[in-house]
Order: C-alpha cells, then structure tokens, then sequence
C-alpha cells in the first residue's frame, strides 16, 4: 500500500492528531483511536510530509484506518477512511484544508452510525458519535 499526501505545503497542516493504524481488532469499552487495536504506522501523523510516496506494508485483505481531528477542533473537518488493503484498488479523501490523501492498494470502506445506534444507544453520545467507534461496530460485529 503506498499513501501520499497532496499539498502546496511542505507538511501535512492544520490537524492536532493525524494517524494511520493497521486494524487489527475492535475494542467497545472506548472510543476514539483506542477502540480500534492495531500498529500505528509512523509514516502517517499531524507531521507526515507532502507530495511523497510512502510504502506500509499490510497483507492483503487487511483493514488500515486514517483519521485526523482538525485544530482547531471543528467536528465537520476531521478526516476518517477506512479501507481494505487491495491490489490494483485506489481510496482517496479530501482534507478540510484543501490537502488530499491517495491510497494505493486500498479499497474504501463505508460505513455508518446505524448499527452502533442499534446496538449502542444506551452509551454517551461520545462514543455514538465517534467515528472509530462506528467503524469498529460495522465492521468488527
């Protein structure tokens, strides 16, 4: 899988966190980045650098997670994309700042709150509305 962020900046801007993580598991006791058990790859953070190519290697059929919490803190401009790690499939995400993420060899995966909703709805909003959290209960249950 090869990522690569687009940008007339040197560097990724304008996101307090910013991490890629190979998914490996799902958590429901938490929420946010902890929910979703996996490495971290070091490659993709709030100081990833622009218009370069990064090779992770993730075997195939394998699920690698990009989120970013935008600073300031502006809930519509955090990034997520999901994906499945594919030959020959390509996932994309445009940023709030006007950068964007390409992913060689990842296939996107949707996904929405509908089943945590189902499922969770006894839970604070902080867990219903976070996105890991969503992916982890469409995906993982």
């Amino acid at each position: 899988m090869t990522v690569r962020l687009e940008s007339e900046n040197s560097h990724l801007q304008g996101f307090r966190y910013f991490w890629g993580k190979h998914v490996k598991s799902f958590y429901n006791k938490v929420h946010c980045a902890s929910c979703l058990k996996g490495v971290y790859a070091k490659e993709v953070s709030n100081r990833m650098e622009a218009n370069v190519n990064f090779d992770i290697m993730i075997p195939e059929g394998e699920i690698f997670y990009i989120c970013g919490v935008a600073s300031p803190y502006k809930w519509a401009n955090n990034a997520h994309l999901a994906m499945k790690i594919k030959e020959g499939a390509r996932s994309e995400i445009s940023l709030y700042n006007g950068d964007k993420i390409y992913v060689d060899g990842a296939e996107k995966i949707h996904f929405d709150e509908k089943k945590t909703i189902e499922k969770y709805s006894h839970l604070d909003k902080s867990f219903t509305t976070c996105r890991n959290f969503q992916f982890g209960v469409y995906y993982f249950e």
